[in-house]
């Protein structure tokens, strides 16, 4: 016989989820860290937030792509880079999308499903920040849902989100991004 009643069966075996405000991280002064920012060429503030890493990071990089994202093997030659570094953190900034929205749900998922399978496979994996800027709930919620499954399937990405209003100066999210220490992470600003 269960001794444990019903509502409380489970909960032990659940994952949680919670929002908790918490104050903004202090940025380092240098990180050793090589960035690869991935995003569409429509999205002028990931370029800028890839320059504003590279002040803090030893390299960034940006793959500035026209409409869908690259296929695996223009993912694998951004990856490595011209100098053959090893990228440490891929940034894969969701810029605007669709004005339908199950359309652009649906992309937003895809784009972040293929880079996903392709890190995943590169060795070592460098941690991945899907970024996106005021997003319709319906467009973020898959790639949240498949940031928390890769999470359990692929820990060692370290798959985490950041979301932005449109009025949050990059600036802002630098020490987020640059801290190293974060398991998988959902932030909103």
């Amino acid at each position: 016989t269960n001794i444990t009643p019903p509502e409380k069966r489970y909960a032990a075996r659940l994952s949680h989820l919670a929002w908790t405000p918490e104050p903004p991280a202090r940025a380092p002064h240098y990180a050793d860290q090589h960035w690869l920012v991935l995003a569409r060429r429509d999205t002028a503030w990931a370029e800028r937030l890839g320059i504003l890493l590279g002040k803090y990071a030893q390299t960034s990089r940006h793959h500035l792509y026209p409409g869908p994202l690259p296929d695996s093997e223009q993912l694998d030659e951004a990856l490595n880079g011209e100098a053959r570094q090893v990228t440490t953190h891929v940034l894969l900034a969701l810029g605007p999308t669709a004005a339908d929205p199950p359309k652009a749900a649906r992309d937003q998922v895809l784009h972040t499903l293929r880079v996903l399978q392709r890190l995943a496979r590169h060795p070592p994996p460098p941690r991945l920040w899907v970024l996106w800027r005021d997003a319709a709930a319906l467009t973020t919620a898959g790639v949240r849902g498949m940031l928390r499954t890769a999470a359990f399937e692929h820990p060692e990405l370290h798959p985490s989100s950041l979301e932005l209003s449109g009025d949050t100066p990059l600036e802002v999210v630098l020490p987020d991004l640059l801290a190293d220490h974060q398991a998988m992470t959902e932030i909103a600003w």
